[in-house]
């Protein structure tokens, strides 16, 4: 497989990686149907934190760098350090910026703000 293919393949993982948003998912197993709409706000550790407890905050942060590993060392595995760079850029990027909540983690802002 040609090099910029798999930089191609490693950023799009990374990217779909990244848009997992893990403060939802726990908020939602442990009974908030969507965390943005109580608090902050926000699908982060903190708002959890405030509205759940420690553990589901826990869980939220440790899943969230966990995203940014497993990209990164998948693009280190197919690209070597370059890979390791683009895998774990993307998947901040689609952390910071997921496409299936519209481009905004937050619920009430737009993407440019």
């Amino acid at each position: 497989m040609a090099l910029w293919l798999k930089y191609v393949l490693i950023a799009v993982v990374g990217y779909l990686l990244g848009n997992i948003s893990v403060g939802i998912l726990v908020a939602k197993l442990y009974g908030i149907k969507d965390i943005r709409k109580v608090g902050s706000g926000n699908a982060g550790s903190t708002n959890v934190l405030r509205n759940l407890g420690w553990l589901p905050s826990v869980l939220t942060l440790v899943g969230d760098c966990l995203k940014s590993f497993i990209a990164a060392q998948l693009g280190r595995c197919l690209a070597g350090d370059v890979g390791l760079l683009i895998g774990g850029t993307a998947a901040i990027l689609g952390h910071d910026f997921p496409v299936f909540f519209k481009w905004a983690a937050r619920a009430s802002r737009p993407p440019w703000a």
